[in-house]
């Protein structure tokens, strides 16, 4: 169905966010010794954070859109 298929991919991009949220932790902890190396890294995974962060916005917004239930739907 449509609905699970959105709902898978909006989980698969929760799942790279929490990834990156993880080493991200990881290299700053690593920063914390001053490197521009390490702090360059950081900006790219922040970026990519933000472009996934993002993308699952909309793809919740859009889904909920779509296919928002009305009370005849919930009606048993």
């Amino acid at each position: 169905m449509i609905v699970e298929r959105r709902l898978e991919k909006i989980r698969g991009e929760v799942l790279k966010l929490h990834d990156l949220a993880k080493r991200s932790v990881s290299i700053c902890l690593e920063g914390l010794k001053g490197s521009d190396e390490i702090r360059k890294e950081l900006e790219k995974l922040e970026i990519n954070a933000d472009l996934i962060h993002s993308d699952v916005d909309y793809d919740c917004v859009t889904l909920i859109a779509l296919f928002q239930p009305v009370a005849r739907d919930l009606l048993v």
